[in-house]
C-alpha cells in the first residue's frame, strides 16, 4: 500500500465500497441487539459472514505467556492449531474501532483470525466529500458528516479481499470496486482521475496486482512439520532416541523426511506455476488530469480511464467500455476460443438504459475483464477507445479465479475423518494402557524411570507413528503409476478421493470433441426438393445459397484473416472463392454505411467514393457478385437465428437483400409455406439422427431504398422468407470419447456435460457420445419473467435431435397430459428423460429455487452456456447432494470447477493445470477411467494399510500388556525386528499392487466405521488375542516351564512367555498382511506383486526358522529368545500359529465379504431411506406424478 506524505504509522480511509443499502437493513435489524461487535457483510461478493472485534488485554496476554512457558510450548502449539483459542486467552471483545484483531466466520463456516491494520496520516487530512459522488457511499454514513475529515483508516485483509471500517456504524465492509452506479454516472467519470485523488484510492484499493506469494522452503517446512501427525511422529522419535531405540527411530525419521520433501516440492511448484500464470505489470496508457499518461499497470486504480490501443492488449483490470468497440478473446473466462464483440456502455445521455445500475454480469457485453485479450479496438472519428476501470487486483475476474485456486472449498472425505476418529479410539486404548501399566509397575516397585519409559512406550505402541508415512508411501506408488500413464498429480490426498467418484462432469470443446466444427456439405434446393449433400461449394451455381453462406455471418478481420464463431469461419472458408474485407482503422472508413465488403476473388477491389452519404463502387467487372453489408441482426439464442442486409455494389440502384440463417425448424416457420421443400422433415431427421449440426438459409428481397435499410426493424426482415437450403456441419468427437463414456456407464458412473457452448450443439454431442442415452429424451429448462415480474420456469422437450421413435414416445406422453390433466401428468420413467439447461436459467434457479436445483442436479445431463463460476456452482450443488464429483476440462474457465471438484483433471498445461489436482498429457478423456481405477486401488490399499497398521499396533499392545503383567517386556531387537523388518517392509511392499484393469459397478467403501470394516477389525482382534492367550497358557502348562525371575531394574526379556508371544505375534503380523491384502475387484491379484510375494514367503520361512531351530547367536545375543529344548513344543507352537494364520485369512477373505453377512446386516439395521440425498431426491421425483410438467409453464413462489 502506498504511503501518504510524512511518516505514516498506520493505515487511511478515503471512501467506502458502494454496497450499502443491504448493510443499512442489517443494521436496522440488529440495532436492538447489544452485539455491536458483530456484523454481517453485504451481499457484494465478500467471503466474510460474521466478524467480532478483539483488542489485546495486557493482563491476559501476560498470563498467556506464563502458561506457554509452564506448558513447555504445548499451549503455543495448540494456539497455532486453533488461533481463536489464543485470541480468547489474550484479548477481550470490543467495538470495531478499538479492535486490533477480528474473529471472522466465512460463508463455509470456517473460523479465522485476522489482524486489523490501522494507518494514521499525521500531516494531511483526507476529505471524504470528494469521493462521495464517485464511490456512492451510503447516505447514512455521510449525511451529517459531509464536511468531516478522516485521518485514520482501519482495514483487514482476508484471503486477498479487503474490508474497511465504517466507524459510524462500527462495521467492516467489503471493497468491491465501482459497481452499483448507474451507467450514466459512469459515463460522467470519462475524464479520468485527478492526481489529488490517487493517494486516497491507493489507501482504499491497494495496488493493481494479483500477487501470488511463493513461500520460502523454511516457511513451508514450518507449516508441514507442525501438522499434528508429524508432531506426534517427531515426539515419538525423540522418545525412542532417549530410550536408545535408534534404528527404528532412524528409519521412521528417514521415511518422514522423504515424505515431507516430496510434499514441499509439490507445494512450491504449485505456487510457482500459479505465480507464472499471473501476468506481471506492463506499460499502459491512462487518462489523468485530462491528459494521457503512460504508467505501469500496477498503478491503475478504480476510476482511471484506460486507453485501449487499436492493436489491442491483455487487460490488466476489469473495465467498462465507454467509447468504441473491441474484439476480445475471452477464452480465459469462458474456455471458448471464439472472439466476442464488446460495445460501449449505453447511457451516455439520460435514458432508460442509462438509469440502470451497472453490473459486470448484466453488462458483460460492455465489460472488458482482467486477463482477457483485446484483439482489436475500433473507434469513431478521431476519438479513442477508452474504458473506465471498475475493479483491480484480486477483485477482478482473474483475481477471483486465482483466489478460487489458492483457497478452494474444502471437500470433506469420510475416510480421512474416520481415520482421525479411529486414531482417537486408539488413543483412548493408549490412555487406558498407560494408567494400567503405571499402576502395575508401581506394584512391582520398579524405578520411576522404568515406569515412565514403559508407560510412554505403550502409547507409541498403540498409536503407530509410522502410520502417516505408510499411508503416504501407498499414495506415492499410485502417483508413480499415474505418471507412467502421463497423468501428473500435485495434490496426493486427491488420489484416494478419486476412488469414490460417482459422477463425472466433462467440458465439451477440446475435451469430448475436437476444437471447433468441420464443414460437411451443403444441401441445395431444386424443384421444391432438397438434393444430395454437395461437399464442394464451388460446384454450386453462383446463386442466393452461396451468397448467403458468404455474407450471413458476424465475422471480423483479424491479421488479414476472418475471425469469429467457428461455425461462421468454417462456413465462409467453405465458399473458397470469396473474400471478406472490413473498413480499416482509418477514420474515414468507419463512419460509412457499409460494415464490410464480400466479393468473389475474381471481382477485383473497387474504388470507393461517396454520393450523398451513400457508398458506391465503380467496377470494370460485373460478372461476379460483390456485396456490401448494410446491417446485421446478431444471433440471439432465444430467436435461434441471425440476419444480414446486403446490397450489390455493382448496382447502386438495386434493392437490398436480407439473408437469414438459423435452426431449421425456426427458419421453416419464417418462410413462405410454398418455398418449404416437400422432403424437408425427412432430410432433417436423417441428418440430426446422424449427429450433424444443421443450419437452414433463407432470403428476402427488400422493396426499400438502401438508406431505409439502416432503420428497418428485425421483425420486418425475418418474415415471409424464401427457403434456400441447408448447411451441414459436424462437431467431431474425439475417437476415444464414446468408448470411455460407455465404460463409465457400465460402471454405474453418471456422466454430465458442462460447457460454455450452445445448448443445441451440446445436446447433439451428448447424444452422439452417449452421455444422453438413445432411449432418453431431453427436457430443456428455461426461466423467464412474465408480465407481472414473476419468475417462471418452462419445461420443453428439445426434439430437434430426436429420432422418430423418441418423437413417438413424446407424442404419447403429451397426449396423456390432456387425458390426465396437469397435476395428473405421468412423468417418463427414470431412464427416459434428462434435463438440459443454460447458464442464464441456471443462475436464476441457483439463487431462487433450491428445490428445483436439487432435481436438476440429480437428473441434469447438459449444462450449456455456463460461466466459470457457474461450473463451480454446479459441482458444489452436486456435492451437497452426496455425489463425489470428478471434473475434466481443458480451459482456464474450468479452473474453479477443477479445484472445487473432489477430483479435477486438466487436459491442458496452461492455467487449468495449475488449478487442477491432476493433469493429463494425453489430451483425451481416457485419463478419467484410469484415474478412477487408480483411485479405487489406492483407496482399497489405504484401507488395507490402515487396518493392518491398526491391528499391528493392537496386537503388539496385547503382547506388551500380557508381558507387563509379569513385569517383562519385548527387547529392543525384538521391537526392531517386528517394527522395521516385519511390519514396515510388509506394509510398504503390499502397497505396490497395481489397479485392476476393469471398472466395476460397486465402489470401494469410504468409511472406516462401516460394518464390514468394524466386523473385520473386531473379529481379527478377538482371534489374535485368543491365539496369544492360548499360547501364553500353553507354555505355562508345560512341565519344564519356570517363571520369570523379576528384576525391577531390567525389562526381564529372556523368559519363556516373552519368547512364545514374540514368535506367535510374528506369525500374526504376516497373517494379517495376507488377510488385508485384497485383490479384485479394485486391485490386481496379490501374486502379481512379485516383491510382496517374495517378502511374505521369506519372512514366513524366517519366522518358522526362528521358532523351530534358530542359531545360538541370533537366539540369545540378538533377539534374547529363551526356547525350550523340547522340539515338539516348538513344532506345536508353529502349528498353533499356522491354524490361527489360516483362520485369519479365511475370516477376511471368505466371511467378511460374504453375501449372507451383508444380508444379515441389512436386516439388522433396517435401513429405511438412502443415506445420500441424491437418492432421496431421485425417489421423490419418481413418486411425484405431476413433475416435470413437460411443455407446461410451472410457476414457483
Amino acid at each position: 500500500m502506498m504511503a501518504s506524505k510524512g511518516n505514516p504509522k498506520y493505515t487511511v480511509l478515503s471512501g467506502f465500497d458502494s454496497s450499502i443499502e443491504e448493510s443499512r437493513r442489517i443494521d436496522d435489524d440488529m440495532s436492538s441487539s447489544s452485539s455491536s461487535t458483530m456484523m454481517m457483510t453485504s451481499q457484494d461478493g465478500g467471503d466474510v459472514k460474521t466478524c467480532v472485534g478483539f483488542c489485546t488485554a495486557p493482563i491476559k496476554a501476560f498470563f498467556y505467556a506464563i502458561l506457554c512457558i509452564l506448558s513447555c510450548g504445548v499451549l503455543l502449539l495448540l494456539s497455532y492449531w486453533k488461533p481463536q483459542w489464543r485470541l480468547y486467552l489474550t484479548s477481550e471483545r470490543c467495538n470495531m474501532e478499538r479492535a486490533d484483531s477480528v474473529l471472522i466466520t466465512n460463508k463455509e463456516d470456517e473460523v479465522f483470525v485476522e489482524h486489523v491494520i490501522v494507518r494514521v496520516d499525521e500531516e494531511e487530512e483526507v476529505p471524504l466529500d470528494s469521493d462521495v459522488d464517485e464511490l456512492n457511499v451510503q447516505a447514512s454514513l455521510i449525511n451529517a458528516e459531509r464536511r468531516m475529515t478522516l485521518k485514520t483508516f482501519h482495514h483487514f485483509i482476508h484471503r486477498h479481499q479487503r474490508y474497511v471500517l465504517d466507524k459510524k456504524r462500527d462495521r467492516f465492509f467489503f471493497i468491491n470496486g465501482l459497481e452499483a452506479h448507474t451507467c450514466t454516472d459512469l459515463h460522467k467519470l470519462s475524464g479520468g482521475l485527478l492526481t489529488s485523488q490517487t493517494m486516497k484510492k491507493c489507501f482504499l484499493y491497494g495496488k493493481n496486482v494479483i500477487d501470488v506469494q511463493v513461500k520460502p522452503y523454511w516457511k513451508l517446512l514450518y507449516q508441514e512439520v507442525l501438522d499434528p501427525f508429524y508432531v506426534f511422529q517427531f515426539a515419538s522419535i525423540i522418545f525412542w532416541c532417549t530410550d536408545e531405540y535408534y534404528y527404528y527411530a532412524g528409519a521412521i525419521f528417514f521415511i518422514s523426511c522423504v515424505s515431507i520433501t516430496l510434499s514441499l516440492r509439490q507445494m512450491r511448484k504449485h505456487l510457482e506455476d500459479l505465480r507464472n500464470m499471473v501476468a506481471t505489470p506492463c506499460e499502459t496508457t491512462i487518462i489523468r488530469d485530462g491528459m494521457k499518461r503512460d504508467v505501469l499497470s500496477d498503478k491503475i486504480l478504480p476510476g482511471d480511464v484506460l486507453v485501449i490501443p487499436s492493436n489491442g492488449l491483455t487487460m490488466p483490470c476489469d473495465a467498462v467500455l465507454l467509447t468504441g468497440t473491441c474484439r476480445v478473446n475471452e477464452s480465459m473466462l469462458t474456455g471458448e476460443s471464439v472472439p466476442v464483440n464488446k460495445t460501449e456502455l449505453p447511457g451516455r445521455c439520460l435514458s432508460m438504459a442509462g438509469s440502470r445500475i451497472y453490473s459486470s454480469d448484466f453488462h458483460k457485453i460492455h465489460t472488458l475483464f482482467c486477463g482477457t485479450e483485446v484483439l482489436q479496438a475500433r473507434f469513431y472519428s478521431k476519438g479513442m477507445v477508452v474504458a473506465l476501470v471498475t475493479k483491480t487486483g484480486f477483485s477482478t475476474a482473474k483475481g477471483d479465479l486465482v483466489r478460487a485456486i489458492l483457497f478452494p472449498k474444502e471437500v470433506g472425505f469420510k475416510f480421512f475423518r474416520d481415520a482421525l476418529y479411529f486414531v482417537g479410539v486408539l488413543s483412548i486404548f493408549a490412555l487406558i494402557g498407560f494408567i494400567y501399566s503405571v499402576v502395575l509397575f508401581v506394584s512391582f516397585h520398579d524405578s520411576n524411570k522404568q515406569i515412565i519409559f514403559r508407560a510412554f512406550d505403550l502409547i507409541t505402541t498403540v498409536v503407530p507413528p509410522a502410520l502417516p508415512a505408510s499411508m503416504t508411501v501407498g499414495i506415492m506408488y499410485a502417483i508413480q503409476r499415474l505418471k507412467k500413464k502421463k497423468i501428473y498429480c500435485i495434490s496426493p490426498p486427491k488420489v484416494n478421493v478419486s476412488g469414490k467418484i460417482k459422477l463425472v462432469c466433462f467440458d465439451k470443446t477440446g475435451t469430448l470433441t475436437e476444437e471447433g466444427l468441420d464443414f460437411h456439405g451443403v444441401i441445395p434446393l431444386e424443384n421444391n426438393s432438397l438434393q444430395i449433400v454437395v461437399r464442394d461449394v464451388r460446384l454450386l451455381p453462383q446463386g442466393h445459397l452461396v451468397s448467403a453462406m458468404a455474407t450471413c455471418h458476424e465475422l471480423t478481420v483479424q491479421n488479414g484473416r476472418p475471425s469469429g464463431d467457428p461455425l461462421d469461419v468454417k462456413m465462409f472458408e467453405a465458399t473458397q472463392d470469396w473474400i471478406y474485407e472490413e473498413p480499416g482503422i482509418e477514420t474515414e472508413h468507419y463512419d460509412q454505411v457499409i460494415e464490410g465488403e464480400i466479393r468473389h476473388k475474381q471481382s477485383p477491389p473497387q474504388t470507393m467514393t461517396s454520393e450523398g452519404g451513400m457508398t458506391s463502387l465503380i467496377s470494370s467487372e460485373r460478372l461476379f457478385p460483390h456485396f456490401g453489408v448494410l446491417k446485421r441482426f446478431p444471433f440471439i439464442s432465444d430467436l435461434q437465428r441471425m440476419s444480414v442486409i446486403v446490397a450489390s455494389l455493382h448496382d447502386v440502384n438495386s434493392h437490398p437483400i436480407a439473408y437469414t440463417k438459423g435452426a431449421p425448424e425456426m427458419i421453416a416457420k419464417l418462410c413462405l409455406p410454398s418455398t418449404i421443400p416437400a422432403n424437408f422433415r425427412h432430410q432433417l431427421d436423417k441428418l440430426t439422427q446422424q449427429g450433424f449440426r444443421v443450419i437452414a438459409f433463407a432470403e428476402k428481397r427488400l422493396a426499400i431504398l438502401r438508406v431505409r435499410a439502416l432503420q428497418i426493424e428485425r421483425e420486418q426482415v425475418e418474415c415471409d422468407l424464401n427457403f434456400l437450403g441447408l448447411l451441414v456441419m459436424q462437431n467431431k468427437l474425439k475417437p476415444e470419447t464414446t468408448p470411455v463414456i460407455n465404460e463409465l456407464h457400465r460402471a454405474a458412473l453418471r456422466t454430465v456435460m458442462v460447457t460454455g457452448d450452445n445448448i443445441l450443439t451440446a445436446v447433439s454431442v451428448a447424444r452422439e457420445c452417449n452421455i444422453i442415452q438413445p432411449n432418453q429424451k431431453v427436457i430443456g429448462i428455461e426461466t423467464y419473467d412474465n408480465d407481472f415480474g414473476d419468475v417462471k420456469i418452462r419445461y420443453n422437450v428439445i426434439d430437434n435431435f430426436m429420432t422418430d421413435e423418441e418423437r413417438e414416445i413424446q407424442r404419447r406422453i403429451l397426449s396423456d397430459r390432456y387425458q390426465h390433466g396437469r397435476t395428473g401428468l405421468t412423468p417418463p420413467k427414470e431412464s427416459e428423460y434428462v434435463f438440459a439447461i443454460t447458464g442464464k436459467s441456471f443462475g436464476v434457479i441457483y439463487s431462487q429455487f433450491p428445490d428445483v436445483l436439487d432435481r436438476i442436479s440429480v437428473r441434469g445431463a447438459v449444462f450449456a452456456r455456463m460461466l466459470p463460476e457457474q461450473k463451480a456452482q454446479i459441482v458444489q450443488s452436486m456435492q451437497k447432494l452426496g455425489y463425489n464429483v470428478c471434473m475434466c476440462g481443458d480451459g482456464a474457465n474450468d479452473c474453479g470447477a477443477l479445484k472445487t471438484a473432489n477430483a479435477g483433471i486438466s487436459l491442458s498445461e496452461a492455467e487449468a493445470s495449475v488449478a487442477s489436482p491432476f493433469t493429463s498429457k494425453v489430451a483425451n478423456i481416457t485419463c478419467v477411467p484410469i484415474l478412477i481405477k487408480e483411485g479405487r486401488a489406492a483407496l482399497a490399499t489405504s484401507f488395507s494399510v490402515f487396518k493392518y497398521m491398526a491391528l499391528y499396533s493392537l496386537v503388539e499392545f496385547a503382547t506388551v500388556l500380557i508381558l507387563y503383567s509379569i513385569d517383562s517386556n519385548l527387547g529392543d531387537w525384538q521391537y526392531l525386528y517386528i517394527d522395521l523388518i516385519l511390519v514396515l517392509i510388509v506394509a510398504l511392499v503390499m502397497e505396490r499392487t497395481g489397479a485392476c484393469e476393469h471398472l466395476v459397478r460397486r465402489r470401494p467403501s469410504g468409511s472406516l466405521v462401516s460394518f464390514p470394516v468394524l466386523f473385520s477389525v473386531v473379529g481379527q482382534i478377538i482371534l489374535q488375542i485368543l491365539t496369544q492367550v492360548l499360547a501364553y497358557y500353553y507354555v505355562r502348562s508345560q512341565p519344564w516351564f519356570t517363571p520369570v525371575h523379576i528384576n525391577p531394574d531390567s525389562d526381564n526379556v529372556m523368559c519363556y512367555e516373552n519368547t512364545v508371544l514374540f514368535c506367535v505375534s510374528c506369525f500374526q503380523y504376516i497373517a494379517l498382511a495376507i488377510a488385508f491384502s485384497t485383490g479384485a475387484p479394485y486391485r490386481k491379484p496379490m501374486y502379481t506383486n512379485t516383491i510382496y510375494l517374495v517378502s511374505v514367503i521369506v519372512l514366513t520361512l524366517l519366522t518358522i526358522y526362528m521358532t523351530v531351530y534358530p542359531f545360538e547367536f541370533l537366539m540369545e545375543k540378538v533377539l534374547q529368545l529363551k526356547l525350550p529344548d523340547d522340539i515338539w513344543f516348538r513344532v506345536a507352537l508353529v502349528e498353533i500359529s499356522g491354524v490361527a494364520f489360516v483362520l485369519s485369512i479365511v475370516f477376511d477373505h471368505a466371511i467378511v465379504p460374504s453375501s449372507w453377512l451383508r444380508r444379515f446386516w441389512v436386516r439388522v439395521r433396517r435401513k429405511r431411506k438412502p443415506k445420500n440425498r441424491y437418492k432421496v431426491i431421485e425417489k421423490g421425483m419418481l413418486e411425484d406424478s405431476s413433475w416435470p410438467p413437460i411443455e407446461c409453464e410451472a410457476r414457483y413462489t
